[in-house]
């Protein structure tokens, strides 16, 4: 649950740092910047809703029979009805997996969750019963040359007749940061960094491709920045997209210290800078406190200015020294940033000569 529109992911986002990063993301994602979910679902299934179209997020959890006969809990990555009246009444269920590798029972499991979903919303006849199979596609992170472009599943039944339908693949390797943004596509931006997985090796021991990444990265705020400006997001969405940007590459660059420090330095100066508006606000920091006492516009800049910096400073500093679950906690807690900002100042001020 959100805080606020001014907000940042509270206790249950937390959960991302765990083993389904990847599949929360993608969840988080759709349930709270449901602005970006029309244009993927035009990407993937080739569809032509507009802006208007009502998004409904709906039930991810099923009851999946095994070939045992033993019944267990699953959960869809998403589960989404659009509906628009275009000329007449367009309504179409989704479902989307997110994968991180490629194996061949993937399309098995999109079998199994697309009967659960059918057996789950049956329609009853005078004379039997409707199935009604859901679109269903898979997102794929991590570059994979051997991935079809789609995929299929066919149903064989008892009078010998066979039915068959496509599962639509999109890789997140085949869009440039350029096609993300011009084909709406933000949705897919916490998990950017995995166009370059496979060569991390490579980069963690190369500065020069590095800076490849810290690039792109500052090309994604700069994007985003001009997005918010222009009325097309909102400062919840573009923080929300930097948090999952971070989270994600933290989980993703386990192993890579060079590239995991740059990504955490760039992207976590970003997310306080935003944050800091919000402490500043709040008259946290003794500059702003000290231009709204001097009364003066020019000290209120100044002050948010400079605290703005500080904090940037610390996370900085945090960072590169080793305490980084410090930084983490200081985003989602007010007073604990307060401490460390006050920590950060004293050792500053013991350590100057004058």
């Amino acid at each position: 649950m959100l805080n606020s529109e001014k907000g940042i992911l509270n206790e249950e986002d937390k959960a991302l740092s765990g083993e389904q990063t990847y599949d929360s993301a993608l969840a988080t994602m759709i349930l709270r910047a449901q602005d970006f979910i029309v244009p993927l679902i035009n990407e993937v299934f080739g569809e032509r809703f507009t802006e208007s179209a009502k998004v409904e997020i709906l039930s991810s959890k099923r009851i999946v029979a095994q070939i045992d006969g033993r019944l267990s809990r699953r959960e869809t990555d998403a589960y989404l009805k659009l509906s628009e009246v275009v000329g007449e009444m367009i309504e179409k269920c989704y479902h989307i997996e997110c994968e991180t590798w490629y194996d061949k029972s993937i399309i098995v499991r999109i079998a199994e969750y697309s009967s659960a979903i059918a057996v789950d919303e049956a329609v009853v006849t005078k004379y039997g019963v409707v199935l009604n199979i859901p679109n269903s596609a898979v997102i794929f992170l991590r570059p994979n040359d051997s991935i079809p472009k789609k995929m299929q599943i066919t149903y064989r039944v008892p009078n010998g007749r066979e039915a068959s339908y496509e599962v639509p693949v999109l890789q997140v390797k085949d869009y440039t940061l350029d096609e993300i943004f011009d084909k709406k596509l933000l949705i897919l931006l916490p998990f950017y960094l995995f166009r370059y997985a496979n060569e991390f090796d490579e980069m963690e021991e190369d500065e020069n491709k590095r800076k490849g990444i810290d690039n792109e990265l500052r090309r994604i705020e700069e994007r985003l920045a001009i997005l918010l400006e222009e009325g097309k997001i909102s400062a919840y969405q573009k923080l929300i997209v930097e948090e999952l940007l971070l989270r994600v590459s933290d989980k993703l660059t386990i192993g890579y210290k060079k590239i995991r420090k740059g990504v955490d330095e760039i992207m976590t100066g970003y997310i306080f800078r935003t944050r800091a508006d919000e402490i500043l606000d709040k008259g946290r920091q003794e500059g702003l406190q000290e231009g709204r006492q001097e009364g003066r516009q020019e000290g209120r800049q100044e002050g948010r200015k400079e605290g703005q910096q500080e904090i940037v400073n610390l996370m900085k500093y945090l960072w590169t020294n080793g305490r980084g679950e410090e930084a983490n906690e200081a985003l989602n807690d007010g007073k604990v940033l307060e401490n460390l900002l006050s920590e950060f100042k004293d050792m500053h001020v013991t350590a100057d000569p004058n």
